[in-house]
Parts: C-alpha cells; structure tokens; sequence
C-alpha cells in the first residue's frame, strides 16, 4: 500500500470522556471494528514517529486491580506536519468483542493522563486550563476506541486532519499520552474510569529480543545453537519501513521463511497472524476471498537463505509505515512432507522455530 489510505469507520465511535454520555448508546454492540476515518494521509519525509509500551495506570490498579490480568500492546502516534495525525493500538489480553473508549490524552501516564488533547490550531486551553471546543470525533479530538475481536486483541488505528506542533503553548508533544478506559465498568454511561496509558516517546524503531526457540522440529535440532545477532524495525521519515534481521547457527545454505508477525509471541498462538498493512485485512489475513491474499506486497516479509556457515541475514523494506501492530517476528523451518529439511526450499509445512517480540 503505497499511500495511507485509511479507510472507512464503519461506526462513529461512540464515547469521549469518562464524563460524558455516549452519543449513540447502541455502538457499544458494534461487530469487532479495526477502521478509522475516512482520508488520506502522504508521506511527505515530514513525519515524526512516537510510540511506546501499554500499562495499568497506578490509579486504577489502586482503585480496581488488574481486572482483567496481564496485558501487553504497544501505542503509536505519527504527526504529519502538514497532513494530519495518525494514533495506532494494539493490545492482547482484554476480554473478546467488548467495547473500550480511548483518546489522545496531553498529559504524561504519571499524571493519569491529563485532559483529552484536541485541535491545537483550533482549540487552545481556556483559562483554568481546560479544553476550550466541542468534544467531536472526527473533528476536534482523535480517538482509538474500538471493540475487541475473539482473541481479546484491541487492534485500531485513528486519524485526525489537524497536525501537532511539537510544541504549542507549553503543550509539547512528547507530553502526549495515548488512554484506554475500562468502557465495561462504566456505571452504564460515558467511557469509564481511565485503565491503560502509553507515554508516547520519541523513536522511530522497535528492537528485538529473542522468545523462544522449539526444539526437536527435524532429527538435525538446531535449537541449542541458533542466535540472534540483530533485530530491529526502524519507521524512516519517507513513510517506509525496515525491518533488520541477523541470525547464525542456523542450517547451511537453506531456506528460512520469516514474516513480521501481529501479537506477541507469548499470545495469541505464538506471535498471532501476520502482519497486513491494510487494516481491513486484520481478522481476514490470508483470506483471498475477501481481497487479503498473503504476498509480499500485502504483508512484511523478512526471510531468506543462510550461508554455508549457517548465518542469515535479511534486510527488508516496505513502502508502508507499519503501525503498532508489528510486534513480533516469526522464523520458519521448512519442511517436506516426512517432517525432513526442505534442501529444495518447497516448504510443505513451516513450523514455527523460533520467535522475536520488538519493544
């Protein structure tokens, strides 16, 4: 996809602040959604990419606990300076096809996340400090609510046509933070207390660290010698992205298939389904019915042939700016059909070897 094309809500999303009233009562019971807006935004080499690792705010556990144990997901924000802003989620762990609000926030998580930030052009702080327009969604704010899908996984990207200057006013954008409201316990209106926060930091790649490797795939276990010497997903400025890869101990000149995967490789089946750059082909990957056939101009490949030493090393780039999404990497064994190595590279079945989750 050579432009971000972000695509058609298929719902206004419904709740703005834990005070407010949902405008429309009925979206909470809305199919499983991954959409935002409806425009486009170009890569003009004028972006800048901030992101980090979801947790529970300190105000919540103290109040509530852990409702719904240990989550993990990244939150991403990417400022066009002259077209829009774009705020990408991706979070396992929560209950399946539930609803939860969530927003742009200007303050830090250690301060709860402060007020929802709105249009700095149009929409400057008040005098006591507050928001001064109208809560609109598309329009003032930018929101990443959505429902989850039947892994519990909470995978959405929101848009907003209005830019943020890296500093306004005393408003600096490495403030910002993006919330998730626990929307389930609302008290049956408006989004709920704040549960989950991102402080959205300034860096442009993910770095990865090994998870696992499975042993005992073929009679010649490579298990006890592979390593990894480099992993990292770098977004550049252009709206590409590189992912860099570098393994050793592997088997000597032979295929390995490699793909960036879509959850972490503790959840959702070993690193969840692959990566797709159409968010409408989340919860479809694969499925050339529906248009989201796999290739390597739809997803993010990253596999290759070692050397006679048994060392792979694997520089891929894409014309997209991958979002939040892209957690994990998945490396392959190839195998024929008698579960033996497939020197040919015909690959009748591809285990999962080895797996690296990007923080």
């Amino acid at each position: 996809m050579r432009q971000y094309l972000i695509t058609t809500i298929t719902a206004l999303l419904t709740f703005a602040c834990a005070d407010l009233t949902p405008n429309t009562p009925k979206e909470q019971d809305q199919e499983p959604t991954y959409q935002s807006q409806e425009f486009s935004l170009s890569a003009d080499g004028n972006l800048s990419v901030q992101q980090g690792e979801f947790s529970y705010l300190d105000s919540y556990v103290d109040t509530y606990g852990e409702t719904y144990g240990p989550i993990a997901g990244r939150g991403q924000m990417v400022r066009y300076r002259r077209s829009g802003t774009t705020a990408s989620v991706s979070i396992a762990g929560l209950p399946s096809s539930t609803f939860f609000a969530g927003h742009l926030h200007r303050a830090p998580c250690a301060d709860n996340g402060g007020a929802h930030l709105q249009d700095p052009s149009e929409c400057p702080l008040n005098e006591e400090g507050g928001n001064s327009c109208e809560v609109t969604y598309p329009g003032t704010e930018l929101w990443t609510s959505g429902t989850t899908d039947a892994s519990g996984r909470l995978v959405i990207q929101g848009s907003a046509e209005w830019s943020i200057p890296r500093n306004q006013s005393g408003q600096r954008a490495s403030d910002l933070s993006i919330v998730i409201h626990d929307t389930p316990n609302n008290g049956g209106s408006g989004a709920g207390p704040k549960m989950l926060c991102v402080d959205l930091a300034f860096d442009r790649t993910t770095r990865g660290v090994i998870t696992y490797v499975t042993p005992n795939l073929t009679d010649d276990d490579r298990s006890e010698s592979v390593q990894l010497r480099k992993a990292y997903i770098k977004r550049n400025a252009n709206g590409s992205t590189i992912a860099r890869l570098g393994w050793s101990g592997l088997r000597p000149n032979f295929k390995y298939p490699s793909h960036i995967h879509a959850a972490r490789c503790s959840e959702v089946s070993n690193g969840g389904p692959h990566y797709v750059r159409d968010i409408d082909c989340i919860g479809s990957e694969g499925d050339a019915s529906v248009g989201c056939v796999a290739t390597t101009e739809t997803e993010f490949w990253s596999g290759g042939i070692s050397t006679s030493a048994g060392k792979l090393r694997v520089k891929s780039k894409i014309d997209h700016l991958a979002r939040a999404g892209a957690l994990s990497l998945v490396l392959h064994e190839c195998l024929d059909n008698d579960n033996k190595p497939a020197y040919d590279g015909a690959c009748a079945k591809k285990p999962r070897f080895a797996c690296v989750d990007f923080y």
